[in-house]
């Protein structure tokens, strides 16, 4: 097919101007399969939300902690549903939050409530880490986001597939957050070099690591965007339409309030909504107190209910 182009059009197939034709082909060949892959995706979600009519609901699902309802509501476990926990955790009387006006930074603290009345794991893990420093401010905590971030949302996939929302990995109850992202990891890339299509660009990407760099980045755009969606089992989709309808609610009602409402964050009191706000992506200030970054793949409306 290439050589038909080349001598149709005189294409120059040798020396540099091969690798640029090369490129040129791959990237359309690339746009073209993340293109008809996420339409197909779309299409997928849409005749889910077709089936499940959404329940208009206006408290949050029962038992059903807010970093839950980030993933569910879309497909993504992220950066969004540590803050989420965090006040969670806050309104069940766990911790205790406070702004400091000379450190212009969150204090969190633990209180003497006994955490064995706490069901899922990634909810002991944000208690335990302020509980074993007897304090932590928010500031300590964005320094060290990276790790706290990749053993909690591990700790929420585990919770979820315990939950039997998802399912990811049979021996998952047996892996640390380590050994769950290096199998993911080793899996995707053993997967991607089995495939014929793929070949083309990882040549390139050796004889232009600008174009492998821009793959890779793109790659893990659409795959986070795509999220954990093919992990979902039988019990995501009966608990959508009440989490849809939750969401529209928040949307619809909360979002625009609360947002006005903490335009001076410092003042806050943390109310009933607002940890299923910021797992949603609807409270973005909390967001940025806890992990001061901006997540990539975020913001998507795939998951959006209308």
């Amino acid at each position: 097919m290439t050589l038909f182009f080349a001598e149709t059009y005189n294409f120059n197939l040798s020396g540099p101007g091969a690798i640029y034709w090369l490129l040129l082909i791959f990237s359309l060949v690339l746009i073209v399969r993340y293109g008809v892959r996420y339409l197909l995706f779309r299409k997928r979600l849409h005749d889910i939300k077709g089936r499940n009519v959404v329940v208009p609901e206006y408290v949050a699902p029962p038992k059903m902690p807010p970093a839950f309802f980030g993933v569910i509501i879309d497909n993504r476990s992220s950066g969004q549903d540590l803050p989420a926990t965090i006040l969670s955790l806050e309104l069940q009387g766990y911790l205790e939050l406070g702004y400091d006006e000379s450190k212009k930074d969150f204090r969190i603290q633990p209180t003497t409530k006994d955490a064995a009345a706490l069901e899922h794991e990634h909810e002991r893990f944000v208690l335990e880490i302020v509980t074993k420093t007897q304090g932590l401010w928010a500031g300590e905590l964005r320094e060290n986001s990276v790790n706290v971030m990749n053993e909690f949302t591990f700790l929420v996939q585990r919770d979820l597939q315990r939950a039997g929302y998802y399912f990811f990995l049979k021996n998952i109850d047996s892996m640390n957050y380590a050994m769950f992202y290096g199998f993911v990891i080793a899996r995707a890339v053993m997967r991607g070099l089995i495939k014929p299509w793929n070949w083309p660009g990882l040549l390139l990407s050796l004889f232009l690591p600008a174009f492998g760099v821009a793959w890779l980045v793109v790659s893990v755009v659409f795959h986070n965007r795509l999220g954990i969606y093919t992990n979902r089992t039988a019990k995501w989709e009966e608990v959508w339409p009440e989490v849809a309808g939750y969401y529209n609610y928040l949307r619809v009602v909360e979002a625009e309030k609360r947002s006005y409402e903490l335009a001076d964050i410092a003042s806050f009191e943390v109310r009933e909504h607002d940890p299923y706000l910021a797992a949603a992506l609807l409270q973005k200030q909390w967001y940025r107190v806890f992990t001061g970054s901006v997540e990539i793949g975020a913001g998507g409306n795939e998951y959006h209910t209308m």
